[in-house]
């Protein structure tokens, strides 16, 4: 565009416009047999009988943790209630405080491609259920 301003001098301007799709992420891909991996994985107790889960995969994914006893048991298995992301973190409440548990999660990918984290071992503080 040519032509006078606001402030009556003369000057030419253009605009440019762009536009592009990016591709699709966060849809299946039947040939991917990949299970995702573990970026990160830490544990971190909050207080008497809570504590905090984050991780990170290399793929999006949705995950649960897996909370077991000293001698392995399963003693509670909370789900993602999130969308499928490479972020994770969550809240665990309701275990025992002064009390020693393992942590793994589980996540699965688009493709319902699954891994299993290692155990972390956490120890929730003392005090009284809250």
């Amino acid at each position: 565009m040519t032509g006078q301003n606001d402030s009556g001098q003369y000057e030419n301007k253009f605009t440019l416009g762009f536009h592009a799709e990016l591709p699709n992420i966060m849809s299946a891909n039947k040939e991917d047999k990949e299970a995702p991996k573990f970026v990160n994985f830490e544990v971190y107790p909050l207080g008497p009988g809570k504590i905090h889960v984050d991780w990170e995969t290399d793929k999006v994914t949705q995950g649960e943790v897996r909370i077991l006893g000293e001698d392995d048991s399963l003693q509670k298995v909370q789900a993602e209630s999130s969308k499928f992301d490479y972020d994770h973190g969550m809240d665990i409440y309701g275990l025992k405080p002064d009390t020693s548990y393992k942590v793994q999660v589980q996540v699965k990918d688009l493709n319902q491609n699954q891994s299993v984290s290692e155990s972390k071992a956490v120890d929730t503080p003392p005090g009284t259920l809250q």
